[in-house]
């Protein structure tokens, strides 16, 4: 299918990000030396192909489902605000496999591949030294619809070029759809989920398992809720309750959350 390729509208300044060395780094190569006179910021945005149809037209988002796959994003960092300046993708890493040489036109060295993912909602700590985001691994190729990676939270540490998943167990990882994470004061992070362990406790106290928990579309999909855990993926509590999503956490100042809820 034919792509272009299209910044995302959301760009982070991030003023610690100088003489941060990254693994997996990547070059514009047209590196111009940055203005004396201009102060500059960092940059970090998800760039992704926007698929187009037959006749060359783009094709929508489907906003009416957050937990949409659209593989071909990928997070990057630019030590400058300008076009021509150096660049990262920061993402690539946590799929990279290995090819092995005879299979390259090269015979002397091994390339690396990377399949397709996808990546959104992307967020910032207080002091600009971390990134946060949702992440989703590649399509497993013949796998079922339930077989298939879940969305996860991942967090990328600006100050020591550490990329990782919150949650670390692929198990638990899997348990839920994961997306639209937020950094609370406390270094806690609230996310919408479909996790919703509270829910599913309290339908089991009512002898009501076979509702399983909340869900949207008739009873076809699950809601995503708001949840919070610890920056290590521990102790994750459901906080809201609703029949259909809870998305897009953003916290205030002072430390409340405000969120979109689908009516």
């Amino acid at each position: 299918m034919k792509s272009l390729w299209h910044l995302s509208s959301i760009a982070f300044a991030l003023a610690c990000l100088q003489g941060c060395d990254v693994s997996n780094s990547g070059s514009s190569g047209n590196s111009q030396e940055p203005d004396p006179v201009v102060v500059d910021f960092p940059i970090a945005y998800i760039e992704r192909p926007i698929p187009l149809d037959e006749d060359g037209i783009a094709v929508a988002d489907n906003i009416l489902d957050p937990l949409a796959f659209n593989p071909g994003a990928r997070l990057i960092v630019k030590d400058r605000a300008s076009v021509p300046a150096d660049f990262t993708v920061i993402t690539d890493i946590a799929f990279s496999v290995e090819v092995a040489a005879s299979d390259t036109e090269s015979t002397d060295t091994p390339a690396t591949f990377t399949p397709p993912y996808d990546v959104k909602d992307l967020s910032l700590n207080s002091d600009a030294s971390k990134l946060i985001f949702a992440m989703r691994a590649p399509e497993i190729a013949d796998a079922d619809e339930e077989d298939q990676p879940t969305w996860n939270i991942w967090e990328y540490n600006l100050e020591t070029a550490v990329l990782r998943r919150i949650i670390e167990s692929d198990i638990i990882a899997e348990e839920g759809q994961d997306i639209s994470p937020a950094y609370l004061p406390d270094d806690r992070i609230v996310f919408s989920s479909t996790r919703q362990r509270r829910s599913r406790a309290v339908l089991l106290d009512e002898n009501k398992p076979q509702f399983a928990a909340l869900t949207e579309d008739r009873e076809e999909t699950e809601a995503l809720v708001l949840h919070t855990m610890n920056d290590d993926g521990s102790d994750v509590k459901q906080i809201t309750f609703n029949q259909s999503h809870d998305l897009q956490p953003s916290v205030l100042s002072d430390g409340r959350i405000i969120f979109l809820r689908w009516g």
